[in-house]
């Protein structure tokens, strides 16, 4: 983030490569993903709370495998960019 305020301030010096430009906007996806099933998880928690006629166990189930999904997506996306930083990284050196 500080990097694109700096290229955006007209600084020379601060060069993106291609993969930390992909990392940043993985990352700003993953959290949206993160935020989405976070919401979606409490709307279900109200709807166990407040009794709809739908089992309660049955909701927060759907809510905690919902957020254990997000989890995982944006776990193993985010890890696997890292990882190709550090292998792009580590053959420049």
């Amino acid at each position: 983030m500080l990097k694109h305020a700096i290229m955006r301030s007209g600084a020379e010096s601060a060069t993106l490569a291609g993969s930390e430009i992909l990392a940043s906007e993985m990352a700003s996806g993953s959290a949206g993903l993160q935020a989405l099933a976070g919401l979606a998880a409490i709307v279900l928690g109200i709807l166990a709370i407040a009794g709809t006629g739908i089992d309660s166990a049955i909701l927060i189930l759907v809510a905690f495998l919902a957020l254990g999904a997000t989890l995982v997506l944006t776990g193993s996306a985010l890890s696997g960019t890292v990882l190709s930083l550090m292998r792009h990284r580590a053959e420049t050196y």
